[in-house]
């Protein structure tokens, strides 16, 4: 054999079967890996736009979320103002009142005001007065008596007074409650002492929610 087709055999070995595996393997390597490249940048790239999109729905989520506590804040404000008393309540300027269809006597009439979150009735005015005995009830109020002096049940002292004539009598030394008499001839006379003991409506006051 000459040295030319020595040369020639040896620039023709990828003829071979071997060397055309060997030809075959090595392309499908490049192939396999330059897949496997694209594949790993388009996950990445996937990945980045699911996150990016998944904080946006989450900002967004928030703010509907935020937008929708304002709105229901705001809603509830209004029906408050529209509507500022409970079921059952009056309003009366700025206060609820409630008229029990049950009679107390003055202590257990207290314990049922505060059950319902308000107190026994203080009259703080004139309007106040006329408004409780327009109601045409036989009412307790909120006032007591201590050592000789009335007193209104947050312990302020009594001084508007609108007594029935001859009255305070504090019968048998045992009137130490006040009642309103609404077939009292003046309203602006209508107030008569009464035994705490005694059984009569209570009303309850509490203060109507404002704007804040």
């Amino acid at each position: 054999m000459s040295a030319v087709d020595k040369i020639s055999g040896k620039l023709q070995w990828w003829k071979r079967p071997a060397g055309v595996s060997a030809v075959c393997l090595g392309l499908l390597s490049v192939l396999l890996l330059t897949g496997i490249i694209g594949l790993v940048f388009y996950y990445e790239d996937t990945c980045h736009q699911f996150s990016t999109q998944s904080d946006q729905q989450a900002s967004y989520n928030c703010l509907i979320k935020g937008d929708q506590t304002t709105e229901r804040d705001q809603l509830k404000t209004r029906l408050r103002l529209c509507k500022p008393c409970p079921e059952g309540w009056l309003k009366f300027k700025n206060s609820c009142y409630f008229i029990t269809s049950i009679k107390y006597n003055g202590n257990d009439g207290a314990k049922a005001c505060n059950a319902m979150g308000g107190k026994d009735v203080i009259i703080n005015s004139r309007e106040e007065q006329l408004f409780i005995y327009g109601l045409k009830e036989r009412v307790m109020i909120g006032i007591y008596k201590k050592h000789g002096s009335f007193y209104w049940v947050d312990g302020t002292p009594v001084t508007s007074t609108y007594w029935m004539d001859g009255e305070p009598n504090d019968y048998d030394d045992k009137e130490k409650c006040v009642e309103v008499i609404p077939t009292a001839l003046n309203p602006l006379k209508s107030w008569n002492d009464v035994p705490c003991g005694k059984e009569l409506v209570a009303v309850c006051e509490k203060k109507a929610p404002t704007e804040y």
